[in-house]
């Protein structure tokens, strides 16, 4: 058995009879994360299966020795628990300076923007992608968020020397529209396609300017 089939083999007992918000098997979470990361090296794609056990299950670190995880992978796992008395921020930051879990991580929360978030989960996400992938500082606070704006599904992701946009599909509006985050971790929201075309083209051409002049933000 390989390493990434016992890891799912784990992650399906460990997560047998749980549900999701919306009454799905949880084991569709994790499934979902690790094929998002389909490609990666096979320790990535097995923290991928195993990274809610700790936190949501009765499984443990020895139990995941004995069952022949490696310690790579345990390492990962560990580090993407959240523990009580652990700051969201500190949880963020251990997640950033681990090569894999931060993969796991980043596979996880597009795919938890893409299972119908509230408003504040959007947020939430949106600045946690916005420092694990880009140089700005641990989110602190959630602006307040219309809750009008209640996505379905994430479209696309694109980074930018400036920030991060998350383009996202609303529920019950005709046109897509982004929730873009600076390096300030600031989410701003574009009702309109139009107005988030505008924006993504300033952000495209900036970039292309900075590829040429670094100094240039």
């Amino acid at each position: 058995m390989t390493l990434i089939e016992t890891a799912k083999m784990l992650s399906t007992c460990a997560h047998a009879g749980q549900c999701r918000r919306d009454g799905s098997p949880y084991i569709a979470h994790p499934a979902a994360v690790a094929d998002k990361l389909k490609g990666e090296p096979e320790e990535v794609i097995a923290a991928a299966w195993l990274h809610d056990v700790l936190e949501d299950t009765t499984e443990t670190l020895d139990l995941l020795r004995e069952g022949g995880i490696p310690e790579s992978v345990i390492e990962a796992v560990e580090v993407l628990t959240k523990r009580k008395g652990v700051s969201y921020e500190d949880y963020l930051l251990g997640v950033k300076h681990n090569p894999i879990a931060l993969k796991v991580k980043v596979a996880d929360m597009i795919h938890n923007l893409s299972d119908d978030p509230t408003a504040s989960q959007i947020v939430k996400y949106a600045k946690g992608l916005l420092f694990l992938k880009g140089s700005c500082s641990p989110p602190l606070k959630q602006p307040y968020v219309r809750k009008s704006y209640k996505a379905t599904t994430v479209v696309d992701l694109e980074s930018h020397a400036s920030g991060l946009a998350i383009l996202v599909k609303p529920t019950g509006i005709g046109n897509h529209w982004s929730c873009l985050c600076g390096k300030d971790g600031k989410p701003v929201f574009y009702p309109t396609l139009e107005e988030r075309d505008d924006t993504l083209r300033a952000l495209r051409s900036q970039d292309r300017r900075l590829s040429k002049n670094p100094t240039a933000l």
